[in-house]
C-alpha cells in the first residue's frame, strides 16, 4: 500500500482531514528509499544521485529494477528494459493509482520516480467520455479516499467548482 493517507489510517487509525497532512494528525510517512538517501546525506554527506526504478508493464519486453542515475530518460530506461514488445498505449511515471500519464519519452527520472510503467492495449482497454452514469454507485464503493465521485464528476461538467469542492474534490487521487 502506497497511498499515504490510506496508510496512515490503516496502521494508526487517524484521519488525515481533508486539506491537511499527515503532520496534522502526528505522523510522517517515508517509503525506504527516502530513508536511506536520508542516511546517505547526513552519514556520508552524498546527495542522491541515483535511484532505483521499475521498468515494467505489458508493452516491456524484459521488466526490470534498475538503478539509473537522476536525468536518465525514460526512453532510455526502456531501451535497458529490453524495449517496448508492443506500442505502449500509455507510460505512467509511478504507479497505476496516482502515477502521471507521460506523453513523450524524452521525460526524465527525478528523485520521486520509482516506477515507469508501460501499458499495453489489453491492459489499457479504451474507453468513451460518452459512457453514461447510471447511478449504480460502484465508483462509490471502490473509491479509496470514500468520496463520492459521480457527483463530483456532474459538478465537474457543469463547471461549479464550489459544490464540487464540498464534496472533497481535491482528495481526489486521480485513480480511474
Amino acid at each position: 500500500q502506497g497511498a499515504e493517507k490510506q496508510l496512515i489510517q490503516r496502521i494508526t487509525g487517524r484521519e488525515v482531514p481533508p486539506g491537511k497532512l499527515p503532520a496534522d494528525v502526528g505522523c510522517c510517512v517515508f517509503n525506504v528509499a527516502t530513508v536511506s538517501a536520508v542516511y546517505d546525506a547526513v552519514v556520508s554527506g552524498m546527495p542522491l544521485v541515483q535511484r532505483i526504478v521499475t521498468v515494467t508493464g505489458g508493452a516491456i519486453k524484459n521488466p526490470v529494477n534498475l538503478l539509473a542515475p537522476l536525468g536518465t530518460s525514460f526512453e532510455h530506461l526502456v531501451e535497458e528494459a529490453g524495449g517496448f514488445s508492443e506500442p505502449a498505449t500509455r507510460v505512467i511515471s509511478g504507479g497505476p493509482m496516482m502515477g502521471v500519464a507521460q506523453y513523450d519519452l524524452s521525460v526524465t527520472l527525478g528523485k520521486a520516480t520509482n516506477c515507469v510503467l508501460c501499458l499495453s492495449k489489453t491492459e489499457m482497454p479504451a474507453t468513451s467520455e460518452r459512457h453514461i452514469c447510471i447511478r449504480c454507485s460502484r465508483c462509490v464503493n471502490v473509491c479509496p479516499m470514500h468520496l463520492l465521485p459521480l457527483y463530483m464528476n456532474m459538478y465537474a461538467r457543469k463547471n461549479e467548482w464550489r459544490e464540487a469542492e464540498t464534496l472533497r474534490i481535491i482528495d481526489c487521487m486521480e485513480c480511474g
